[in-house]
């Protein structure tokens, strides 16, 4: 949360909690829309 702690005086741990989920949330649906974009078989590929 450092980068929202300077537009605001001070965050409750509340608010922190709820903005670190959004964030995750957004994350893994980027990283499934990526998936799915580019197909998770040429995935595995990468690692043999």
């Amino acid at each position: 949360m450092d980068y929202v702690a300077p537009m605001v005086g001070e965050i409750d741990i509340h608010t922190e909690r709820r903005l670190m989920e959004q964030l995750e949330e957004r994350e893994i649906n980027a990283n499934r829309e990526y998936l799915e974009a580019f197909g998770k078989d040429e995935g595995k590929q990468a690692y043999c």
